[in-house]
């Protein structure tokens, strides 16, 4: 997982590095053409930070609302009832308190 998140982190640096570059005029400096370049790949970083912090806090949010499986209005546990796959292969599953028939959608698998 890291060795992918690192590859795309890379990929955005370079191309908004390269974007970046190419943004300058041939009488600017060597200076303005460095900034431009870094500019761009710190904005291809970011892009790529900000949906890694999106699927880490998704993953947080799992975690809270599954609660370790125990259902928060009554205390009793959480069991699998079901999994539905939606478009772009995001899948949700859905969990169901034995005794009060509370349910939650996570967006991940939890044990």
């Amino acid at each position: 997982m890291w060795a992918f998140i690192i590859v795309i982190a890379s990929i955005f640096a370079f191309l908004g590095g390269t974007l970046g570059y190419l943004r300058h005029d041939e009488e600017k400096s060597v200076i303005v053409k460095i900034a431009h370049t870094v500019w761009g790949a710190v904005i291809g970083l970011a892009l790529i930070g900000a949906i890694i912090g999106a699927v880490f806090l998704e993953g947080v949010k799992d975690k809270q609302v599954y609660n370790n499986g125990i259902c928060e209005k009554c205390g009793g546990e959480y069991h699998l009832v079901g999994v539905e796959g939606r478009r772009m292969g995001t899948h949700h599953f859905y969990y169901e308190c034995e005794d009060c028939h509370h349910t939650i959608d996570t967006t991940s698998r939890m044990k």
